[in-house]
């Protein structure tokens, strides 16, 4: 099922289409002010990305998005929720924390889904987007331990792997191009995340 995902995507988008697309699908859920849709929508980039990417670090995502909210939580805001011996969980500071790790996750995972290993970007530019999002897969594939008693030391070694790992030959494709089923669902698709956001919107 996931092979026949990426199979159609690769077949009916092309790499210029799918890069559009996910600059405008990150705008909506940048722009989304209610939180529960901004989850939604961040659970089904994540979905999508986990059908597609048959190699993506769910585990290693929930972690990250899970300190995300954790290091709000150091702000207090608001009503007190509960109190965890010394720390005290307010409703304003896990509000924020909920919604910056559900733009974050989001982002990431559209990332993982929109943006095609055949798009090859003209000039310096480019070439630079390109590396980032080399090192970026790199980052997400390497299976560094995690370790919560010393975690500035897990995330050097990570960063250190990914940087250290040897240079994958990379095999130049065609960009592909788009069909009219694949126009059809991409439309389908912003128009939907568009309307969430306007509803959003009314709602707040």
């Amino acid at each position: 099922m996931r092979a026949a995902a990426a199979h159609w995507i690769d077949s009916n988008l092309s790499a210029g289409t799918r890069l559009a697309a996910g600059l405008l699908l990150a705008a909506s859920l940048v722009a989304q002010e209610d939180l529960l849709l901004r989850g939604a929508q961040a659970l089904a980039f994540a979905s999508l990305a986990w059908l597609v990417q048959p190699r993506l670090r769910l585990r290693r995502t929930i972690v990250f998005l899970a300190a995300t909210v954790a290091f709000n939580l150091l702000t207090p805001a608001g009503r007190v929720l509960l109190q965890i011996g010394g720390v005290v969980v307010t409703e304003g500071a896990l509000m924020v924390g909920a919604g910056k790790a559900a733009s974050l996750g989001g982002l990431l995972f559209l990332s993982r889904l929109m943006v095609d290993p055949r798009l090859r970007l003209p000039g310096t530019a480019g070439a630079l987007v390109s590396s980032t999002m080399t090192f970026l897969a790199r980052l997400m594939e390497e299976r560094v331990r995690f370790r919560l008693r010393s975690p500035v030391r897990s995330l050097d070694q990570t960063l250190l792997a990914a940087g250290s790992a040897p240079h994958e030959a990379v095999r130049v494709r065609r960009a592909g191009s788009t069909t009219m089923m694949g126009r059809v669902c991409a439309v389908a698709v912003l128009v939907l995340c568009g309307c969430a956001v306007v509803w959003g919107r009314l709602r707040g």
